[in-house]
């Protein structure tokens, strides 16, 4: 489907929206990025929402809101991150929605659930959301925003929302001071294992560290948001621990990178209670972390800067390296299904392409290869990215 004449409209993000439909963002050179829908056909493929405009219609303004929908959390509604930058109520970034229709090419309706930053449209662009709205397996979302108390400016700290105005709340302020003071909680990297939600959180004395909540805002009876562990302990510098790659991978147990200043950054679990590393020798670097079929699957490097696709069950004898291929291009898990795995990787004399492999890693195919340049001249591949499966098939851009 051509959204844009003469190719170019970047689809991504894109998301379930119901039965037959996906929605999507993208930019068809006429009303910027804004978000879409489709079911897979040209008259089914059309503009959702323009959240500058306020209607479905779209506002012809080139700029768009740069709408990115967000896996669905609350039935029947998509939550949107959206900034309506250039609309009459210029609010900034905040938390959108929209609602669609089950009839092919008529769209639905969206608008806005909360201003979470400030409480009166057009007074700052800069607007209060930072990342998007994680599903935690619960009737809300989390996410991080900055905001107002009492005209003053606070950092940025953890916020949920069940998708209204009223269910979106402030769950609790990491770092207890103001956004004068160079301090946030900087909530982010969110993975939610049972009930609870673990994320890198920075309470302003020991840095950017593991946090676990259960999502209840401070002061209401059971409200459980604290520091689960200070990985690598020190002044508060942005760095500290730094646990990234959050990725649940067995019921209440969350795999993540961390670096507790000795080790450098490696593979680290958690249950809330007992936090330790899985290996300090076979994974070195782990990133690009996700799971499926029963394990987490990363990319880890070695001493050459190669890289290879590796799985881990959490213990040092359950972490292996599948393919031993020794890429340029770290390897990036796109998609699974019951009998095989695709990812991304890629040399430096190819760029990065698609593969697919069964879980025994025998053969490992290349289903893609184009040998596009950037404009110095490196070889970039297909660079295959925003992998979906829809209807049995696969999609990406």
């Amino acid at each position: 489907v051509e959204i844009k004449t003469g190719g170019g409209s970047s689809p991504g993000n894109m998301v379930p929206l119901n039965a037959s439909k996906i929605a999507f963002k993208a930019n068809d050179g006429i009303n910027g990025t804004e978000l879409w829908e489709s079911n897979g056909t040209v008259a089914g493929t059309i503009l959702a929402w323009d959240y500058t405009s306020g209607d479905s219609i779209g506002s012809g303004d080139n700029s768009g809101s740069n709408a990115k929908p967000l896996p669905k959390l609350f039935d029947n509604q998509l939550i949107v991150h959206a900034d309506p930058r250039y609309a009459v109520n210029n609010i900034g970034t905040e938390i959108h929605y929209y609602v669609g229709t089950n009839v092919a090419g008529v769209a639905g309706s969206g608008g806005l659930v909360a201003n979470v930053n400030f409480p009166v449209p057009g007074s700052n662009r800069s607007g209060g959301i930072d990342g998007e709205v994680v599903d935690i397996g619960r009737a809300f979302g989390l996410f991080a925003a900055q905001h107002y108390v009492a005209g003053v400016k606070e950092g940025t700290e953890l916020w949920r929302t069940n998708g209204a105005a009223s269910g979106t709340l402030l769950v609790s302020d990491l770092s207890d001071a103001t956004a004068s003071s160079g301090h946030s909680g900087y909530p982010r990297f969110f993975a939610h294992a049972g009930q609870l939600a673990f994320f890198q959180g920075n309470d302003g004395v020991n840095g950017s560290e593991l946090w676990v909540t259960n999502g209840i805002p401070d002061g209401i009876p059971g409200a459980f948001t604290q520091m689960v562990m200070n990985i690598n302990p020190g002044p508060n510098t942005y760095d500290s621990g730094r646990p990234i790659e959050m990725t649940s991978y067995k019921l209440g147990t969350v795999m993540f990178s961390a670096n507790d200043g000795t080790n450098g950054p490696q593979l680290w679990t958690s249950d809330g209670v007992t936090t330790g590393m899985v290996d300090v020798t076979r994974c070195v670097s782990p990133q690009l972390l996700r799971y499926g079929n029963g394990m987490v699957w990363m990319s880890c490097g070695n001493s050459t800067t190669k890289y290879d696709l590796f799985s881990s069950d959490g213990t040092a004898a359950g972490t292996t390296n599948h393919t031993n291929a020794g890429y340029d291009m770290a390897p990036g898990v796109a998609y699974f299904d019951t009998n095989n795995i695709y990812f991304v990787a890629g040399f430096a004399a190819t760029g990065r392409q698609l593969y697919v492999a069964d879980y025994a890693f025998t053969p490992i195919t290349l289903l893609t290869f184009e040998s596009n340049l950037d404009q110095g001249g490196t070889v970039m591949g297909a660079s295959p990215s925003y992998v979906y499966e829809y209807n049995g098939s696969l999609y990406f851009t």
